[in-house]
């Protein structure tokens, strides 16, 4: 039951979504017909929440009549729902905690579908006559006038990835319900039957999602008379939808499919009088991210860490509310559980502690308690293995003597000493199975401090597109310039084809020998039109004022890695890496 010992009974379709390194469900109760949502890290559900959204002055709950949509765009969760005809858009505030930003913005008394699409938010929902509507939001102009895909459909649509484009699958209206597909053209802004429709016979709508470009996953209910209600699961892979799967149990209602971390999780109302809340998963590989070291040692034992792609984040701790502070959404916790394995954390020591930073602005934790969580884990996947590059964030700090006898008590002294891994050669994979490897970007006081791999000359080549630290063994080889001024379609392809050079010789180096560690996160330094430009703009993409997007990084590397395939590219070091939504698997994946 869902969530655990919640009670949770749900009144029409629930709305599943993957945000910041969660699963959230959103669903309209059955008792008291308000919204409700939880979050999930694939184990559990967290505690019901009422959704309460700011209905222009004071806070007062909707009254939806059908049940809800969700999506991630561009970092910031979105939700639709019907109330009294009219379909509702809200925003998630995730320092806050809030929803807001309410606005109407079409007629439609059934279940929207919800996808983010170059930039925009793509709505799709059943209008009058049953007839097939959609448009788009963006925030410089907010929603555009609906238009109708010239087609009917006998319930919910559902608008998902595949192939990099924007699909629409939708039930037939007609007494067979067979599901068809459809495809979004980017350049006439109209859906054509191009390719890959399904054909299931559905009892009312569908829900669909995308996954590493090739897959995708439909979630319905049978239409056949022997199982009607019943839960199944079609998988497009190969260039064709695959035979359908039971999950085994009947549905109230349109079930929802999403995916996080590998993991098929589809959540439903179940098909009695009480409509609980249930869920139910299966992998989608042979591995999920949380453990996918563990899997790799298993068929390549003999790996160093030089021969394979580890994703890593930089600033890891700096989630804040200020635009030009935050580098990062996910906890750090989330980060390990999506495979993340490279931390950049980054100290200054305040009153004896040290304190995560983020160049002068704190970030309200320490380094202590980010280690407990990180120590915690690691106890609990004693396969796995991090690299952990700890920095003092105050450049020339005279008193580094106190800096680093803090770092070396904490590390070489503290309870959890037995989980670092404190020499100065680049290790093999199984030397770090179960262990941290230090990279030491701060300066040592004495000899006994010098712990790690000795990284203490990165400082001199601050903000360089390449440089070389010697080890014992080999080479740390950086990049790691951020500085960047001009506009923003101009600079981020320039940022990305320094990121591509360092990649390109990571994967053709066969001496074994040198650690490639290479950043895409950067900086804009000078303000650009209507002002300066936040490290989420560039990572994940850029609206200007005339409505023009320019896609971040992120995008690029995602496609890049979608055409590398298996290659050894190194640490990647990012900011946002989980938008988009396939990047860190294309990273992981690359290994195998």
């Amino acid at each position: 039951m869902f969530p655990s010992g919640q009670g949770a009974e749900a009144r029409g379709s629930p709305a599943l979504a993957v945000h910041n390194g969660e699963l959230w469900c959103l669903w309209l109760d059955k008792n008291d017909g308000l919204l409700y949502h939880a979050t999930s890290d694939n184990q559990s559900w967290g505690p019901k929440t009422a959704f309460v959204g700011n209905y222009w002055t004071g806070l007062v709950p909707d009254n939806p009549t059908a049940g809800p949509a969700l999506a991630d765009c561009n970092g910031v969760l979105h939700a639709a729902y019907s109330v009294d005809g009219s379909l509702v858009h809200y925003q998630y505030d995730d320092i806050a905690k809030k929803w807001g930003k309410r606005s109407l913005f079409a007629r439609s008394s059934a279940t929207p579908s919800l996808q983010a699409f170059d930039g925009r938010l793509f709505c799709a929902f059943q209008g009058d006559g049953n007839s097939l509507n959609w448009t788009t939001w963006d925030p410089e102009d907010g929603w555009m006038r609906p238009m109708s895909a010239n087609e009917k459909t006998w319930g919910s649509p559902a608008l998902y990835l595949l192939l990099d484009r924007l699909c629409l699958l939708f039930a037939e209206n007609n007494d067979d319900r067979h599901t068809t597909n459809t495809t979004f053209n980017t350049s006439t802004k109209s859906w054509s039957r191009t390719f890959g429709s399904p054909s299931q016979k559905t009892a009312y709508g569908v829900s669909a999602t995308g996954f590493n470009k090739n897959i995708a996953l439909m979630a319905f209910q049978s239409h056949d008379d022997k199982d009607k209600g019943l839960v199944l699961v079609d998988t497009f892979n190969n260039g064709a939808w695959q035979h359908n799967e039971s999950i085994g149990s009947s549905s109230s209602d349109t079930p929802a499919i999403a995916i996080l971390n590998n993991v098929i999780t589809v959540v439903y109302n179940a098909h009695t009088d009480a409509r609980d809340l249930l869920w139910s998963q299966a992998t989608l590989t042979d591995y999920t991210p949380d453990s996918w070291m563990t899997a790799l040692a298993k068929i390549k034992p003999n790996l160093r860490i030089t021969d394979i792609t580890i994703p890593g984040t930089h600033d890891t701790c700096a989630i804040s509310a200020v635009p030009w502070v935050a580098t990062q959404n996910m906890t750090v916790i989330a980060q390990l559980n999506a495979g993340i394995r490279y931390f950049d954390l980054r100290c200054r020591l305040v009153d004896g502690l040290l304190m995560m930073y983020h160049g002068p602005y704190a970030l309200d934790m320490y380094f202590e308690h980010v280690m407990d969580d990180i120590y915690s884990w690691l106890r609990s996947h004693p396969a796995e293995g991090l690299i952990i590059q700890l920095s003092n964030d105050v450049r020339d700090e005279p008193d580094f003597a106190s800096f680093s006898l803090a770092a070396t008590t904490l590390i070489a002294y503290g309870l959890n000493k037995d989980l670092w891994n404190t020499g100065t050669t680049v290790p093999f994979l199984g030397g770090i199975k179960g262990k941290i490897q230090l990279i030491r970007r701060y300066r040592a006081d004495e000899a006994n401090q010098e712990i790690g791999i000795n990284a203490t000359s990165w400082s001199e080549h601050f903000d360089s597109p390449r440089f070389t630290i010697p080890t014992q063994d080999g080479n740390l080889v950086i990049q790691d310039q951020f500085r960047f001024s001009g506009a923003p379609n101009e600079i981020i392809p320039q940022k990305f084809g320094i990121v591509t050079t360092l990649m390109d010789q990571a994967r053709t180096d066969e001496s074994h020998l040198n650690l490639y560690i290479n950043y895409t996160s950067m900086t804009h330094t000078l303000p650009f039109r209507s002002g300066p430009v936040a490290p989420w703009q560039l990572a994940i993409g850029y609206w200007d004022t005339w409505s023009e997007f320019t896609p971040g990084v992120n995008r690029h590397l995602s496609h890049k890695l979608a055409v590398d395939g298996s290659a050894h590219h190194g640490v990647i070091v990012m900011d946002y890496p989980e938008l988009p939504y396939d990047l860190i698997d294309y990273l992981i994946s690359s290994n195998f």
